[in-house]
């Protein structure tokens, strides 16, 4: 009864879909099967499928249901019961702040940066989209809940491991809010593939902290990234605010950085008026937001009563039935998608830092803490796919991509020497206040390193691999520009000495640039270091270098 209540409010104020709390604190309202074994909430009749319910009664009404799980906060600070809850059954998962803290902010959290528990996560959302008709997978607390977080001991040991370190990162460590961005984004692209695999038509959405900066460095929730990339459906922005300014701001900021992906504005209407909410509703509309939700259902206003409240906006809003907007990419099915794991030939293991590059497209990305890697919105065709990691042979595969469709290759690397070896920025050491950039049309990869003339010797720094032996060319990539320096400094270290090197980055652009041949016999701790611009006004590009080796 409860159940059809919902969706008859839903029905009769306008709405054309629900997000329905599937997983609240690591519990479900659904029935799990194996191998997800979260726990039922205890409070449920234990013959009722709640979810179940929920697809019934709305799809008969047209309206669409979103399986909503909260990711990584996973209980209250009082600590669940059951034995079957990840908190119980695997508290090696939980993450601590620097002081050896697992209870920080609303409660505990899994770490991201622990393989265990985006594993756990993994078959909870797999659970979800394999056994039930749901129309959409929405993440929510997909992110740390602070910038002191993250200090997992497994996850601090993959950090340490990865960059020759001992000890705690502080949590303000720029190196360090990378690498704990990077583990949800990895996660997430891996993610989007897999349920996309199973089906297609699932709309993958995340709640996401409306302001950017704050997302971006505070709670490592790079949403930005995620719209470019193609790994969110939709960005459910929780633009919560009373104050009228601050929300059309974060709204302007938001619809930017959409790369032509839908945003769904979320109203914090239990913070507001009735009134308050109709205007920042009509304001999410006219500045062409493809869709609008309400925070909450239950909790819609500040003052007033419920129902009135419904019927308010209704009046004032949702008075026209809206059809759910169509996603473009899910219907002109142009481009598809690559997943697969970078294992070690005969022996078993999985690399973590794998390079996957499809030069065709200049796409690069890294295995992620499995071994795994997605390739996101390929065009269809065919294309050569290499593999490299440092001290193994490069591996290459033929793969036709089809239009909509995921496919699955896995590589196998031989022990042995690679050749080329291509670095892209992520892999740079860096010093400085360096920006990221994602608009240049020639870049490498996804994104690129840029700064100014800033007069405190901030520069990008690419160690070479240990395995190197021999004569090597070693070429940059760069977008040029006519705000870029026409004197970018490239200081090669080989077996030698040094060598610099000096080029016009207005020019040239999209290509790789020969800097010159050295050699870098064995042993070596060799590199190339980019400097900051010297001169006024422009800016250096730090993008993808590659290595050659002289036969």
């Amino acid at each position: 009864n409860e159940v059809r209540e919902v969706v008859k409010i839903a029905k009769q104020y306008g709405y054309n879909a629900i997000l329905l709390q599937v997983r609240r604190r690591g519990d479900a309202i659904y029935f799990p099967s194996y191998p997800n074994t979260e726990p039922r909430i205890a409070s449920l009749p234990s013959n009722l499928d709640t979810l179940q319910a929920y697809l019934q009664e709305a799809h008969a009404e047209g309206i669409e249901v979103h399986a909503w799980i909260t990711t990584f906060l996973i209980s209250t600070s009082t600590p669940p019961t059951s034995p079957q809850h990840v908190w119980n059954a695997h508290p090696e998962y939980l993450m601590e702040n620097a002081q050896g803290s697992k209870l920080m902010a609303e409660g505990y959290y899994l770490d991201p940066g622990h393989p265990g528990a985006l594993a756990w996560n993994e078959q909870v959302v797999m659970d979800l989209v394999t056994h039930y008709p749901i129309d959409g997978l929405h993440f929510d607390y997909i992110r740390y809940p602070q910038a002191n977080a993250g200090y997992n001991p497994t996850a601090i040991a993959r950090y340490n491991a990865e960059y020759g370190l001992t000890g705690k990162p502080s949590f303000d460590d720029p190196q360090f809010a990378d690498w704990r961005r990077r583990q949800i984004t990895d996660w997430l692209r891996y993610m989007y593939a897999k349920i996309i695999s199973v089906s297609p038509k699932v709309k993958v959405t995340a709640a996401t902290f409306a302001g950017r900066s704050d997302a971006y460095h505070n709670r490592f929730q790079d949403w930005a990234t995620w719209m470019y990339e193609g790994m969110l459906d939709a960005n459910v922005a929780m633009n919560y605010s009373k104050d009228l300014g601050t929300f059309q701001a974060r709204c302007q900021d938001i619809m930017q950085y959409s790369y032509g992906r839908h945003v769904y504005m979320g109203i914090g209407a239990y913070l507001l008026k009735a009134e308050d909410t109709i205007t920042q509703l009509q304001y999410a509309r006219k500045s062409l937001c493809p869709g609008m939700i309400l925070f909450s259902y239950a909790a819609n206003c500040s003052t007033g009563n419920w129902l009135s409240t419904y019927e308010n906006i209704y009046q004032n809003c949702f008075y026209t039935p809206a059809q759910v907007p169509d996603m473009p990419w899910k219907i002109n099915l142009k481009h598809g998608h690559i997943i697969g794991t970078v294992n070690v030939k005969d022996e078993g293991l999985r690399l973590y830092n794998a390079s996957i590059v499809v030069p065709m497209s200049r796409k690069i990305i890294k295995s992620d803490s499995m071994g795994r890697f997605s390739l996101l919105g390929i065009p269809q065709g065919e294309y050569d796919v290499l593999c490299q990691a440092p001290g193994f042979k490069v591996a290459q595969q033929k793969i036709n991509v089809i239009g909509g469709k995921v496919e699955v290759h896995d590589f196998f690397l031989e022990r042995g020497e690679t050749s080329p070896i291509i670095l892209d920025n992520e892999d740079a050491q860096r010093t400085g206040n360096w920006s990221l950039g994602v608009s240049a049309p020639e870049k490498y990869g996804k994104d690129y390193l840029y700064i100014g003339k800033t007069n405190t010797s901030a520069n990008a720094f690419f160690a070479f691999p240990s395995s190197l032996h021999g004569q090597y060319r070693i070429y940059a990539w760069y977008s040029a520009g006519t705000n870029r320096t026409k004197a970018a400094e490239y200081t090669i270290s080989h077996a030698n000495g040094s060598a610099s090197v000096t080029l016009n980055q207005q020019q040239n652009g999209g290509k790789w640039n020969l800097l010159g041949t050295w050699d870098f016999s064995w042993p070596n701790q060799y590199g190339i270091r980019i400097l900051e611009s010297k001169e006024d006004g422009k800016v250096v590009i730090v993008d993808a270098i590659k290595l050659e080796k002289v036969e």
